[in-house]
């Protein structure tokens, strides 16, 4: 698939987007046709409607790149933030000062909210590691002016290394997974640091984590359960959202490990489980 260009650099509200890149784009992403449908709708629209386009959604700023990436789709053509169901289950967790930790960030979507929902007092910290789709957080943050919100081009692992990161070369390239098998049948390869996540908080000065979020596309273990090896009791999540869409993938159960050490489920959607500590 031809690669969008990527603008970081024109002041957001300057990609302004033509009503039929609008329509098209709407036409696109809305549950008016069956899911095949949509895909080659969109395969015909991103030869002409590549982006990028700015849009505010919910008070937010981003670039959008509806060409290359659900996030972006969902809110240039639904006008939307994504995954609506996982932000019902973790809003009564946001509150003023709060800390939260998002692992495989994207765009900001998660990150930018709660940013805005828990006000400059918070610490939010952001991982994302495929390099272009960091460079698209570090834009969205710039243009919200979002000065509580730290980003960190890599991610969260076992050991400290570079890896390859398999990202989704289809039309989705925020599904990315250091397992090629997380990342889908058109994956690609790309080079990506991972730290353990006890060292990237101990560095970032993070004592206490409020509320966090991974989405790792089915490195969820090898990602998280480190903290809870290497990092202080005070470090363990207050409550976590954590994809499980690919619970297959995981050589240890994150959902058995962590009930053993005291959390419970207290809400659930189609792909995600809401976790808290007793």
């Amino acid at each position: 698939m031809k690669t969008t260009e990527l603008d970081a650099e024109t002041l957001f509200g300057r990609r302004r987007a033509s009503l039929g890149a609008r329509f098209s784009w709407w036409l696109a992403t809305h549950r008016l046709f069956s899911g095949s449908t949509r895909h080659r709708l969109r395969k015909r629209i991103r030869r002409k409607y590549r982006g990028p386009y700015d849009v505010t959604v919910g008070g937010l700023n981003f670039r959008t790149y509806p060409a290359e990436n659900y996030c972006d789709r969902v809110l240039f053509g639904a006008g939307r933030l994504p995954e609506t169901a996982e932000r019902r289950l973790i809003e009564p967790y946001i509150r003023p000062g709060m800390s939260f930790v998002d692992i495989g960030a994207n765009i900001g979507t998660y990150a930018l909210w709660v940013a805005s929902l828990a006000g400059p007092p918070s610490r939010i910290l952001a991982l994302e590691p495929h390099p272009r789709t960091f460079a698209k957080l570090r834009f969205n943050i710039e243009a919200n002016g979002a000065r509580n919100v730290v980003a960190l081009d890599l991610g969260a692992g076992e050991r400290s290394a570079v890896m390859q990161l398999y990202f989704d070369g289809g039309g989705n390239v925020g599904q990315s997974s250091m397992l090629a098998a997380g990342a889908g049948a058109d994956a690609k390869p790309q080079d990506a640091r991972i730290e353990p996540l006890p060292d990237l908080l101990a560095a970032e000065g993070f004592s206490t984590i409020d509320l966090l979020k991974i989405d790792v596309e089915g490195y969820e273990d090898r990602a998280l359960l480190p903290l809870f090896a290497k990092g202080p009791a005070d470090l363990w999540p207050a409550a976590l959202l954590i994809e499980t869409v690919q619970r297959d993938l995981w050589e240890t159960d994150c959902i058995a490990f962590l009930a053993a050490r005291g959390y419970r489920e207290v809400g659930a959607t189609g792909q995600n489980l809401l976790l808290v500590r007793s």
